[in-house]
């Protein structure tokens, strides 16, 4: 009886923090993507600084996050999508023209950290 409970212990201590993680990295890369979705549509309308402002804010959601997202995802993964940030940034100040694909590029690359968290079968096996 002690072992069963023990075993029932343990999985619902695995359970749930398998969820918190993939909870956790979904709403940390939704901010973050919406942010550079909403920097997208104010450079569309012409609103550079309102663009800076969106992307500092994307900036800032994905830097206060990133420690407990080493944690959780392989390292590369979370240094590639702040390098990318800090090239749209930069990209917006030097490089207009290319503004909108290095983004587009950012938020695809996290839509997929966000889908590789989902727990659908093919990401569970």
């Amino acid at each position: 009886m002690k072992r069963l409970l023990a075993a029932i212990i343990l999985f619902t201590a695995v359970a749930g923090t398998a969820l918190f993680e993939s909870i956790y990295v979904i709403n940390v890369s939704e901010k973050t993507e919406n942010e550079l979705k909403k920097a997208l549509v104010q450079y569309h309308k012409g609103n550079v600084s309102q663009t800076e402002e969106s992307i500092k804010r994307a900036t800032g959601i994905w830097e206060q996050s990133s420690e407990i997202l080493n944690s959780m995802l392989i390292h590369n993964n979370t240094e590639s999508i702040d390098e990318e940030i800090t090239t749209v940034k930069n990209v917006l100040i030097y490089d207009k023209d290319t503004f909108v694909t290095e983004c587009e590029n950012t938020i695809n690359d996290i839509e997929f950290i966000k889908n590789s968290m989902i727990p659908y079968i093919y990401n569970i096996l």
